[in-house]
C-alpha cells in the first residue's frame, strides 16, 4: 500500500515519505516509538510535522488509501486523492 500511495504523489511530496522495514531495522522502529511516544505496531503509519510532532497515526485495518490521503493533506502534503 505504501508504494502505491507514494507513486500517486508529486515527486516533491513523495520525497517526504519514509518506510521502515521492521525486520531489517528493528532498532530504528524502536527509536521512532521512543521519540514519538506512539507504541510500535506493524503495519503502522505515522504522519509527523517537520518538528517531529505526531499529527496522525494508525495501524492495521485503519490504514487505507482514503485515510492516508486525508492524513497527508492535514500534514500539508498535496495528494490530489481527495480532490
Amino acid at each position: 500500500m505504501f508504494e502505491r500511495f507514494a507513486a500517486r504523489l508529486p515527486a516533491r511530496e513523495a520525497d517526504r515519505l519514509y518506510s521502515v522495514n521492521v525486520v531489517d531495522s528493528r532498532d530504528v522502529a524502536q527509536q521512532i516509538a521512543r521519540d514519538t511516544g506512539v507504541r510500535h505496531e506493524s503495519p503502522q503509519v505515522l504522519v509527523l510535522a517537520p518538528e517531529g510532532k505526531v499529527l496522525w497515526h494508525a495501524s492495521h485495518h485503519s490504514i487505507d488509501d482514503q485515510a492516508l490521503a486525508v492524513a497527508a493533506e492535514q500534514a500539508g502534503m498535496r495528494t490530489g486523492a481527495t480532490e
